[in-house]
């Protein structure tokens, strides 16, 4: 049986090209096809298009799985199909799978079995909650499972990230912040009535509505790690410490727009970089978001950056352990401000920026895996190019990984092998002359490869 395992992805273009930066095919989008009409995109074609979703790759850089949404043209229906994808064999065709049940926010483990949500159950007559699963995979799509890893009756996981040796697993829901355990007694997503009523809010509570939904008193986005034994969870500590007297009350994921970027494991597995913004009278205007650290002993966490009072956010540790990479805004209270890469030495504390100088706001951070690199994504000029930057003197080089026609490239993912799987956002125009979707494989093929069910 060969088995898999973790990494990421976006709308338009599966890509590999070899890294640091050697050019793919040249692009022949300007090129027109004698004999061949197209009529201009539609709002339908804008919302039938195939949507590729995040891939995540095993941990030897061989396979990835990744997810496309279509949308049927006449209910606008969505039904998503998930492939797995073998990288080192350009124009292969790709594998479909069937996990037993609809799946989301799928990692790989390091014992190889893929890890995924999903709210169905495989006995029909269970509650629909949203639940922790895992199957195991071989090369040709054949599934085994799924087994189910991690159930809590009192609240719905919203998400997980597994830890470098599969020995834990963080999850995170709304949760009441006096509550000690993963959902209690009378927890839950209330919504408060529409218009109609006058309401009067305590000022000193913080925000009552994030955008489009209601908040609920008393409740927070927070974050449990749990043991794994014997393929289940056990245990569960909250990382914003267990006292709320004593801990941080806010929410991680921040609202309204955070996701599991702003969780993320220590290297060695020993704790959890984290993101949030304390809650408070001054959090809905204020931008302090801040990144803290937690050892997972049940204690407070320790916040890294409380010098800074705008914008802390996206932390990405090295994988020798020695910094942490993240992007921070100078400027509090404005949300538009220039995002600039900064690097903490772990062991000392020092911190300093790496692209003060470099006039581009930066994020999607990522290391190389020999920790020589970070890798980072930035508008540039009606593109979003990836760039690379040298940790040690903040040097800057932009990579031309598509020819000078990079589009929107994003869910950058170093692989073994000094390679880089990206996604790729086309300009709508290159449909009448290219397939939206494509996968490219560097200058060892030169040429583009397409699959069947794009």
């Amino acid at each position: 049986m060969t088995k898999f395992m973790p990494s990421s992805a976006a709308f338009a273009a599966l890509c590999i090209a070899l890294f640091p930066h050697s050019p793919a095919a040249a692009d022949d989008h300007a090129k027109v096809i004698p004999g061949v009409e197209t009529t201009p995109m539609s709002a339908e074609d804008l919302i039938s298009t195939p949507r590729l979703g995040g891939p995540i790759v095993t941990n030897d850089g061989r396979f990835a799985i990744y997810q496309v949404t279509r949308t049927d043209p006449e209910s606008f229906e969505r039904t998503p199909s998930l492939y797995l994808l073998d990288l080192k064999e350009p124009g292969k065709a790709p594998v479909s799978l069937d996990l037993g049940l609809s799946a989301n926010s799928l990692a790989f483990g390091s014992d190889d079995n893929l890890y995924f949500l999903s709210s169905e159950h495989t006995d029909e007559s269970e509650e629909e909650r949203s639940r922790v699963w895992k199957v195991a995979l071989e090369a040709d799509g054949i599934v085994t499972g799924p087994i189910l890893v991690a159930d809590t009756p009192l609240a719905d996981i919203h998400g997980f990230k597994l830890s470098p040796d599969g020995d834990r697993i963080a999850l995170w829901a709304p949760i009441a912040r006096d509550c000690p355990t993963f959902g209690c007694e009378g927890d839950g997503e209330a919504h408060l009535p529409g218009p109609g009523t006058g309401r009067l809010y305590e000022g000193d509570g913080g925000f009552f509505r994030h955008w489009d939904t209601w908040s609920t008193p008393g409740t927070y986005n927070r974050v449990f790690v749990f043991d794994i034994h014997r393929g289940r969870v056990i245990g569960g500590v909250p990382i914003d410490g267990v006292d709320p007297e004593t801990g941080l009350t806010g929410n991680t994921p921040t609202m309204p727009f955070g996701g599991g970027e702003d969780i993320v494991w220590a290297p060695d597995g020993a704790g959890i970089y984290f993101v949030a913004r304390e809650s408070g009278a001054a959090e809905p205007t204020s931008t302090d978001f801040d990144i803290y650290f937690s050892d997972l002993s049940g204690g407070a966490p320790s916040e890294l950056t409380a010098a800074n009072q705008a914008v802390d956010t996206g932390p990405e540790p090295s994988p020798d352990g020695r910094y942490l990479a993240y992007v921070a805004m100078a400027r509090p209270g404005y949300e538009s401000d220039r995002t600039v890469v900064h690097l903490r030495d772990l062991k000392s504390g020092a911190t300093r920026p790496l692209t003060q100088e470099y006039d581009r706001s930066f994020g999607g951070l990522s290391w190389t895996p020999d920790s020589k690199a970070i890798l980072a994504t930035a508008a540039d000029v009606l593109d979003t190019p990836v760039f690379k930057i040298d940790p040690e003197t903040g040097a800057v080089e932009k990579l031309d990984l598509m020819v000078s026609n990079e589009a929107h490239i994003g869910n950058v993912t170093p692989l073994p092998g000094d390679r880089l799987l990206f996604t790729r956002d086309l300009d709508w125009r290159a449909r009448r002359t290219v397939p939206l979707r494509r996968i490219w494989t560097g200058p060892a093929a030169d040429r583009c490869r397409h699959h069947p069910h794009w």
